[in-house]
């Protein structure tokens, strides 16, 4: 811990006062001079080298996505081997403070992706002169849970039930935030493969905090429904276009099929 002493000092001021500007000079001189002498301070603190950053308590995230998500990275074996650190073999990882701070702040977020809004973060530090080992230790907390999930404009076109057995997200399980973006990409190409390649999709949630229960609400807005009235092929020497169309997955006047597109490709 570092202590500051602060002295004060009562100055009484001559009547007349003779200004050297030499001394003036010099003074500001000096003052300039004292940010750099502070971040010089600052430099010759210890660096540590992160010899560890190890995760506890953490089931529904993989310790090695949570390892890519933060700053803080240990450092290789041959650095982190005690009696050859003086030798800086390897990749050598210092510690920052401010970082690591954030790192905390990171973790919780990231937590927040798959459901878990109430994870809590807290660390443990083994320090020594020349190194220290990072561990995070994690209390998930129950996750937020999909309460319902509602597909609107499609009635018309296809039974929303059908479309909701697809979905990668579904009631009961996590509010999974990568899921629920899937589940709008899943909802605009079920569309364009019924013949609306225009298809879009606006997708909603509310959480409610309290029951720990999300509600999701996707809107589908289909476009124009679409067959297929021209096939042009370009490009084919080697083969004749008459094989090349015979062994297309789309013919004219098919139902517009985004897939069928791509088996053709």
């Amino acid at each position: 811990m570092i202590g500051w002493v602060y002295e004060s000092t009562t100055l009484s001021w001559p009547r007349s006062i003779r200004i050297d500007w030499v001394s003036v000079r010099g003074a500001v001189w000096i003052a300039a001079l004292v940010p750099s002498s502070l971040m010089a301070q600052a430099d010759r603190q210890p660096q540590r080298t992160v010899t560890g950053v190890h995760f506890r308590g953490n089931r529904a995230i993989a310790a090695d996505t949570l390892a890519i998500s933060i700053a803080t990275t240990g450092s290789s074996w041959l650095a982190g081997f005690a009696p050859l650190r003086f030798v800086h073999l390897g990749q050598r990882r210092t510690f920052d403070e401010l970082e690591f701070r954030r790192d905390v702040v990171r973790l919780q977020l990231l937590y927040r992706l798959p459901g878990y809004f109430e994870a809590r973060v807290d660390t443990v530090l083994r320090r020594s002169a020349d190194a220290i080992s990072v561990t995070f230790i994690i209390e998930e907390g129950p996750p937020i849970v999909v309460d319902s999930i509602t597909i609107g404009g499609v009635d018309s076109i296809v039974p929303p039930e059908r479309l909701r057995r697809g979905l990668p997200l579904a009631v009961g399980r996590p509010f999974d935030r990568y899921r629920f973006a899937a589940s709008a990409d899943s909802l605009t190409m079920g569309m364009r493969n019924r013949g609306y390649p225009f298809a879009g999709v606006y997708r909603s949630y509310t959480v409610d905090r309290t029951t720990r229960l999300a509600r999701v609400s996707y809107e589908v807005v289909p476009g124009p429904y679409a067959r297929v009235g021209e096939i042009v092929i370009d490009g084919s020497r080697g083969v004749s276009r008459r094989t090349v169309r015979r062994s297309l997955a789309v013919k004219v006047g098919d139902e517009f099929d985004q897939d069928a597109l791509y088996d053709s490709q």
